[in-house]
């Protein structure tokens, strides 16, 4: 089975890129997973919920970061 992918650019260049990039994407998804894994199995320290909404957003900024992408 063979798929191909057709964009129109440089209208959908978003759209080209996240497609080129979705590895990468599944990557930072995986991260954010194992690290929600962690603190179910090992607990943590949050005081509220902000302080856990904080930190998860910064895991994920920061891998996002790592790799290079950009949130459009």
């Amino acid at each position: 089975m063979k798929a191909t992918l057709s964009f129109e650019l440089p209208e959908e260049s978003v759209e080209h890129l996240d497609a080129l990039h979705g590895w990468e994407w599944k990557a930072v998804v995986s991260t954010l997973c194992e690290q929600l894994k962690l603190y179910a199995k090992h607990g943590h320290n949050f005081q509220d919920a902000d302080a856990c909404i904080d930190e998860l957003r910064t895991i994920l900024h920061a891998a996002i970061e790592d790799r290079g992408l950009f949130l459009a």
